[in-house]
């Protein structure tokens, strides 16, 4: 897990940082109707094709149950709304089964761009807002921050 007290400094000063809070869509759902195994194996998934889509200096970590967060460095928010798109279609694309059976996988995030200064607690408080939004705006969706 990536602590709120951590600053981002150093090589990522001046330079843009798009940060994403990532949402399984109906996690619960599939851990209930399938069991945890299954609830398991689609976070393999998503993980498995999130590399595969993601560029090597993108850096994704699972922070808790269903979520994750993929940093974006040297990335604007235009081109990380656009990564986030790439990933979704290729998560679909990208058939989930599960002891035979074809389920769903899909994901919700919330995009912030870092702003000079701002604190990382700032930053993911404002990702979290954004992602959110996506899941009240129906699902398998990016939100981008105010």
């Amino acid at each position: 897990m990536i602590s709120p007290s951590v600053t981002i400094t150093g090589w990522l000063s001046g330079t843009p940082l798009s940060v994403v809070l990532l949402d399984i869509d109906d996690f619960k759902r599939l851990n209930d109707s399938c069991g945890h195994e299954a609830g398991d194996q689609a976070l393999v998934q998503v993980a498995a094709v999130a590399r595969r889509t993601l560029r090597p200096q993108d850096v994704l970590a699972r922070i808790g149950g269903e979520e994750f967060v993929v940093l974006l460095p040297e990335t604007a928010l235009k081109p990380a709304l656009a990564a986030m798109s790439r990933l979704q279609t290729m998560l679909v694309a990208s058939p989930f089964t599960y002891r035979g059976r074809k389920l769903p996988l899909t994901f919700s995030a919330g995009i912030a761009l870092r702003e000079a200064g701002e604190p990382l607690e700032s930053l993911l408080m404002r990702a979290d807002k954004a992602l959110y939004r996506a899941k009240r705006a129906g699902k398998n969706r990016t939100c981008a921050a105010a």
